[in-house]
């Protein structure tokens, strides 16, 4: 009795797993590019403590976007 019960409960356990799996390649795309975009930032981030100026960058890129 208590080998089904736990045979079952093996079973729950390895679904959850899957699931939980599925849930991560599904997503892997959108969790990449946002752990890329985030270490971009911090690498700006970094660069202006240091006294780079990116507003002159910023600047050109929005008059790129508004031709």
């Amino acid at each position: 009795m208590s080998s089904s019960k736990e045979l079952l409960g093996n079973g729950e356990y390895i679904a959850s797993l899957h699931a939980d799996c599925d849930w991560l390649l599904e997503k892997f795309d959108q969790r990449k590019e946002a752990r890329a975009d985030e270490v971009d930032a911090m690498m700006k981030a970094k660069d202006v403590l240091n006294g780079a100026d990116y507003s002159l960058l910023q600047v050109a890129h929005l008059r790129g976007a508004r031709q």
